[in-house]
């Protein structure tokens, strides 16, 4: 029973009342809500008077943002090379200033992003091709992909007007020839590889061929020699094979990634003798060392730290695939195999894989041997072609270290020319699917040069004639030139 002094939640009107006023409703709830209410237009009031202020706070830390990202993106070139009639009429071409600096965006600011773009940059337009075997004398194999935009044309045109024929034949046999090396895992099929050929083919009308290892890409691994860092000898026969077949055709070389690194050592083997068979090379995104390459992509075991995490990721992505293409050819390594010491399901990164598998499967005696002998930075020295080598600061596959041991290499080498960008990650410089990227650009403005300096230095395959004085380095630094004594 409820008492009298109690009163009800809420009145009930009677049926005869008039209209209810505003009191009849206001329930011990809504009373709280319209002090909520009333509050906030207090507050909302107290915003509004405070609202100079608060745009001047997001002023200020908008100013912070832009300056700090215009601190950070400051995108700069450095070229490191001696100064000497070479690289005099080189650097003409390549134009290596403020402007023509490779500039990142949002998208490439990061050596990760970069690299990323790169990666999964789409197929230009097609181009013909013709892919060629090449056997070595131990059964192996490996494929030439030739492309070439205006031989297809010509060949229809010459058909047509038979007297053309000569004109034709001349042009096929003088047309200068780009050789292109691809990475690991990868093949001549890949994006940045055809992307490459298609600006050699379609602006300076040149013949591009893009060489695949054995058992990469669609091909079947016919020896029990696989691939590896240090095995220049189908670099070697490729070379011989292109040059046999046009010996008047100027050839150059350009590798990318671990294509680059077989490359260069390929040219310090050779020395003097390729002098009469390249022109000239280019190296992008070379790894260059890799004893200190051992502390990033050879990490050994699971990171230790948060800065250890994107080196084990891409040791494990790179073991990842490599292990694909070892199940894929067991067969042909079956008696290799048989000796690991440990099951290739445990085996999660390439420093595991180059220890248990490369080194005995290639015949090195130990990893500190394969290492060694595959460092490309080691045969800088012996280089006597034009070599361009292109390298990001920020690329996240190469170690710094390694880098700053290659500047000093090269530095030495009156032939070498080395540039490196602040940004532009590994195969990255910001290509699009139909656009070159900077790295594409500058390559062929090199090989351009290279091919044109015979005129100018009056020498058929492009020896160095001066070498100007040992150890004068020359660095550009946006449009600036410094002259130090190492």
């Amino acid at each position: 029973m409820i008492s009298d002094e109690v009163e009800p939640r809420q009145q009930l009107l009677p049926p005869s009342s008039s209209a209810p006023s505003a009191e009849h409703f206001l329930s011990p709830s809504f009373r709280s809500l319209e002090r909520l209410r009333a509050a906030l237009d207090q507050l909302g009031e107290e915003l509004q008077r405070r609202a100079p202020s608060r745009k001047a706070a997001s002023a200020l830390a908008l100013g912070v943002l832009t300056a700090l990202y215009l601190r950070w993106s400051k995108d700069e070139v450095h070229v490191y090379a001696q100064r000497n009639e070479m690289t005099e009429i080189i650097m003409v071409f390549l134009s290596l200033d403020a402007k023509s600096a490779f500039k990142s965006t949002w998208a490439t600011h990061n050596g990760h992003f970069s690299t990323l773009q790169g990666y999964l940059r789409p197929q230009p337009p097609c181009l013909p091709c013709t892919r060629e075997l090449i056997y070595a004398d131990d059964g192996g194999h490996f494929a030439l992909e030739w492309l070439n935009e205006r031989v297809s044309d010509s060949l229809e045109a010459s058909a047509r007007s038979p007297e053309n024929m000569l004109g034709l034949a001349e042009d096929l046999r003088t047309r200068p020839i780009v050789c292109i090396l691809h990475g690991v895992n990868d093949s001549g099929q890949h994006p940045y590889m055809r992307h490459l050929a298609h600006v050699v083919c379609t602006r300076k009308g040149w013949r591009a061929v893009c060489m695949t290892y054995r058992g990469c890409g669609s091909l079947s691994l016919t020896s029990a020699q696989a691939y590896d860092a240090a095995n220049t000898g189908d670099v070697a026969l490729a070379v011989e094979t292109i040059c046999a077949r046009f010996p008047a055709a100027p050839l150059f070389l350009v590798g990318f990634s671990l294509g680059a690194n077989i490359m260069v050592k390929y040219l310090g083997e050779q020395g003097a003798r390729v002098r009469q068979r390249v022109w000239g090379a280019v190296a992008i995104s070379n790894p260059w060392a890799f004893h200190p390459h051992l502390e990033s992509l050879h990490y050994t075991s699971k990171p230790r730290s948060l800065r250890r995490i994107p080196a084990w990721i891409y040791s494990f992505l790179v073991a990842y695939e490599y292990k694909k293409y070892v199940r894929r050819h067991r067969a042909q390594l079956a008696d290799r195999l048989k000796a690991l010491q440990r099951p290739l399901e445990s085996m999660h990164t390439l420093r595991d894989l180059d220890e248990n598998i490369t080194v005995p499967l290639n015949g090195w005696k130990d990893l500190e041997h394969y290492m060694t002998s595959a460092s490309s930075s080691e045969w800088l020295r012996h280089v006597e072609v034009p070599l361009l080598g292109v390298n990001a600061l920020d690329d996240p596959l190469v170690s710094r270290e390694a880098l700053t041991h290659t500047i000093e290499r090269a530095s030495r080498n009156p032939n070498v020319i080395l540039v490196t960008t602040t940004r532009g990650g590994h195969i990255g410089w910001g290509g699009q699917a139909k656009t070159a990227s900077w790295a594409e650009n500058l390559c062929v403005d090199f090989l351009q040069a290279c091919a044109r300096m015979q005129d100018t230095m009056g020498d058929s395959r492009g020896h160095v004639l001066n070498k100007g004085p040992e150890g004068e380095e020359m660095k550009r630094e946006g449009n600036k030139t410094l002259l130090s004594r190492l």
